[in-house]
């Protein structure tokens, strides 16, 4: 494509009207991301305790590796795992597309459908969010025990792997637990 044309094209959407609307909903990484920075520090205390007798290693010398696994699973893990969680949105739409403008959807259907489109919710209910955002749990903690399993055996090569695999479930499936009733508790509403 010659540049003339690009930016021919471009200047023809910026100058052609089209529909807009205020409902997009939320993407729930605007407000799960900054929730796992900041529970990073106490995470990593956590789980580093949880840590420490599982593979006897001092409290004081997990702290680096375990929040170093931490820091590039929230940093890369969260956003990787939302993305893929968008995909299934993708399909729910693309089904709802199809159906006929007229049919009615069933208030029930929204939350039938949320564990699918929880990466992205409409918003019409606070618990809508509360429950993507405890949804959206699962795949952050599958994704960050992925990251960070890989990153804590590097730390400790001679460590056993099981029972580096057995300490980063059991860490994170406590600090998303924790993360999961702070959530519910936290009212997002003033």
């Amino acid at each position: 494509m010659t540049r003339l044309l690009k930016v021919s094209v471009f200047a023809t959407m910026l100058v052609t009207p089209c529909v807009a609307f205020a409902n997009a909903g939320v993407p729930m990484l605007a407000l799960a991301w900054p929730a796992q920075w900041l529970a990073l520090i106490p995470i990593v205390l956590l789980e580093s305790a949880v840590s420490s007798q599982s593979i006897q290693v001092p409290f004081r010398q997990l702290i680096w590796p375990v929040g170093k696994a931490n820091l590039v699973s929230t940093l890369v893990g969260i956003p990787l795992a939302w993305a893929v969680m968008l995909i299934p949105l993708f399909g729910v739409g693309l089904g709802l597309s199809l159906m006929p403008e007229s049919a009615e959807m069933p208030t029930y259907l929204e939350y039938v459908l949320l564990p699918l489109t929880a990466a992205w919710v409409g918003g019409e209910s606070i618990w809508q969010i509360y429950f993507a955002f405890v949804i959206l749990t699962i795949p952050f903690c599958v994704i960050s025990i992925f990251i960070e399993e890989r990153i804590l055996r590097r730390s400790f090569p001679k460590q056993d792997h099981a029972a580096i695999h057995a300490f980063t479930v059991r860490a994170n499936v406590w600090s998303y637990v924790l993360l999961s009733a702070l959530a519910l508790i936290f009212p997002l509403t003033a």
